[in-house]
């Protein structure tokens, strides 16, 4: 056989086996997000939230990226650390993750969590050191591509889709006590907020009243001394205070 020939059948099969392997990790990944779906999901409409919730982050990564593979294997990193958040919440208020919670969280919340779990930078830089180069090969070795207009319209129906699923099918509000379907209480909480905050911003609140409060005079009351500093917890949050740095427990 000539050498131009040899070298062509090698090239050929070695695509092969590649196209091949990174089949398998794709199904693997997608038969993951179906597993985390029997376990977590047991409605059916939070079935389907879950499924249309899975389909929108695949197409999204597909509109930046074009690549299946990475794409589902970042899908399901965020729907693994939504879950983990979820159920961390869970164990301290007795509340699941919604989407109210990425309202409330700025840098001082976060620079907070932080403080108050000291191991945790440790853990997020390891977990960004591993996963970064996992990323960029399965980035390299993919052979596969999907146009973003057709991606960016999938999308687009799903989020549609999700949206009247959630306004069509609300979440009971005493579901967000119970440590399950995680995922898609978080993505139809999202479709709720949106509409609430479109309609009535973050607070309900008239535009304008004719009264007002009648505040008489207040004489001026200068402390003795300098006040402490007062951290009131409300006792529901099971919140252990002494985790605090640098803040002193009264006996």
């Amino acid at each position: 056989m000539p050498p131009a020939v040899l070298d062509l059948k090698n090239r050929l099969a070695s695509a092969d086996r590649r196209h091949a392997g990174c089949l398998v990790l794709l199904v693997a990944i997608h038969l993951a997000a179906f597993g985390i779906w029997l376990w977590s999901e047991d409605e059916p409409s939070a079935q389907a939230a879950f499924v249309l919730t899975w389909a929108a982050l695949n197409f999204f990564w597909l509109v930046v990226l074009r690549r299946p593979l990475t794409s589902a294997a970042l899908s399901l990193v965020l729907i693994v650390i939504l879950i983990a958040l979820s159920q961390f919440k869970h164990g301290i208020l007795l509340m699941t993750a919604t989407f109210v919670d990425v309202m409330l969280i700025d840098a001082a919340t976060f620079s907070f969590f932080l403080k108050v779990n000291p191991g945790l930078v440790g853990k997020l830089a390891l977990a960004v050191v591993l996963a970064l180069p996992v990323m960029v090969l399965l980035w390299r070795a993919e052979p596969f591509r999907v146009r973003r207009g057709t991606a960016l319209l999938g999308c687009l129906l799903c989020l549609a889709a999700l949206a009247g699923l959630s306004l069509a099918v609300p979440t009971d509000r005493e579901d967000e006590f119970y440590p399950h379907q995680y995922v898609s209480k978080f993505a139809r909480s999202a479709a709720v907020a949106a509409v609430d905050l479109t309609n009535g911003g973050v607070l309900e609140a008239d535009p304008a009243t004719g009264e007002r409060l009648n505040v008489g005079p207040v004489a001026a009351c200068p402390p003795g001394r300098k006040l402490p500093h007062i951290v009131m917890v409300f006792d529901e949050s099971s919140f252990d205070v002494t985790m605090m740095p640098n803040v002193k427990v009264a006996a």
